[in-house]
């Protein structure tokens, strides 16, 4: 009745603990870097040039108004001119657009620009202007 029962291997299963619990750290710290990794490449897919000083897309319908999405910041803030009497900043590139003709408004957001156009004027002959003063603004700044 006074037998002690005797655990055997006790030792061996705190090592084992203590090798679970290094690679569950090893695989924590594993993961946290693979996602830090994933988020930054997701959240600036080019480094590169290139594509940050492009138009990403064009919408263009037979209505007066057309959308250009760029691949680069163009303002922090959204501005909405109806002329060119309401530009009370320095802002070239609306300046710009307002310089062609046809064009009644220019709404300037972060990574895109709207234009309308009279109704008698064509987007043939405002597009290609539009889109040169676009790429132009970007890669100048």
């Amino acid at each position: 009745m006074g037998e002690r029962v005797r655990v055997h291997g006790r030792k061996s299963l705190r090592r084992y603990e203590g090798l679970n619990l290094a690679l569950l750290l090893l695989a924590v710290v594993a993961l946290t870097v693979f996602s830090t990794w994933v988020f930054q490449s997701y959240s600036n897919p080019d480094d590169g040039s290139a594509s940050k000083n492009e138009i990403l897309s064009e919408v263009f319908t037979d209505s007066d108004v057309c959308m250009f999405t760029v691949g680069a910041r163009l303002t922090h803030t959204s501005h909405r001119y109806a002329s060119p009497a309401e530009i009370i900043t320095q802002d070239p590139l609306a300046r710009k657009l307002f310089g062609i003709s046809g064009v009644v408004e220019v709404s300037i957001h972060e990574k895109s620009v709207v234009l309308r156009k009279l109704p008698s004027a064509r987007w043939e002959s405002i597009k290609p202007t539009a889109r040169g003063v676009i790429i132009d603004y970007m890669r100048s700044e």
